[in-house]
């Protein structure tokens, strides 16, 4: 294992501090240990904290960290206080990811996310659909979009339950795991999930997101009641 110098630590910094949000990578100096005291009284414990970088020197897969620091036991011997060494080591296996990066937009086919199910009548009896029904339109009853960071935060089965409402539309329920991994966003209070279920629209028609004024549904087809059967929801 090479060790790291403090010019490592200075090079990087001043890589760090050249970006225009250097925050959105680390709030500490680099290799400066920054102490953090929980509690108060008996019941206070102090943290260490200390952010290493990885020189460019270096091209391997694995990453060692030895994070030997010192500290003194300032409650021990009197007052006198006490010297002690850390004997914490770790490892990781994993490339870093990029951060600080422009973000990307990226567009989609909403054909090519969107599965259609028909139910007839009220006893919701399951239609098999064959054929392309180019002069028919679907009325989208409620629609939900469930938005993940990474693809396996998301159950590897969904079981939403389908309820009448006994004048021929539906109201969905979704799968309690769903909801468990995926919460339904309801306040901007909710920060730093990995996971999010919004509610876009019902029978009632298309819905604002919490803490935006945006639709992200649109009705294209039909104005009123009478033309219903005509009517569709655009994503």
């Amino acid at each position: 294992m090479v060790p790291m110098t403090a010019d490592d630590c200075v090079a990087m910094q001043a890589l760090i501090d050249a970006i225009d949000s250097p925050l959105c990578l680390t709030r500490q100096r680099l290799c400066t240990p920054v102490a953090l005291v929980d509690g108060t009284g008996p019941l206070q414990q102090t943290f260490v904290t200390v952010v290493f970088p990885i020189p460019q020197w270096h091209t391997g897969d694995v990453f060692q960290f030895n994070t030997l620091l010192f500290s003194n036991l300032t409650s021990v011997n009197e007052g006198r206080g006490m010297r002690a060494l850390s004997t914490l080591n770790f490892f990781a296996s994993h490339a870093p990811r990029i951060s600080c990066t422009p973000s990307e937009t990226v567009a989609f086919d909403a054909t090519q996310h969107v599965r259609t199910e028909l139910y007839r009548g009220h006893g919701l009896v399951a239609e098999t659909i064959r054929g392309t029904f180019s002069d028919e339109h679907l009325r989208l009853d409620e629609l939900y979009m469930s938005h993940g960071k990474l693809s396996n935060t998301f159950p590897s089965q969904i079981a939403n339950r389908l309820q009448g409402t006994g004048a021929g539309r539906t109201t969905l329920d979704l799968d309690p795991e769903l909801l468990a991994r995926c919460p339904l966003f309801t306040s901007i209070a909710q920060q730093n999930i990995e996971c999010a279920t919004t509610k876009d629209g019902d029978l009632q028609g298309q819905h604002a997101r919490v803490g935006s004024s945006v639709y992200y549904v649109h009705q294209v087809f039909g104005t009123d009641d009478t033309q219903a059967d005509d009517s569709s929801i655009d994503m």
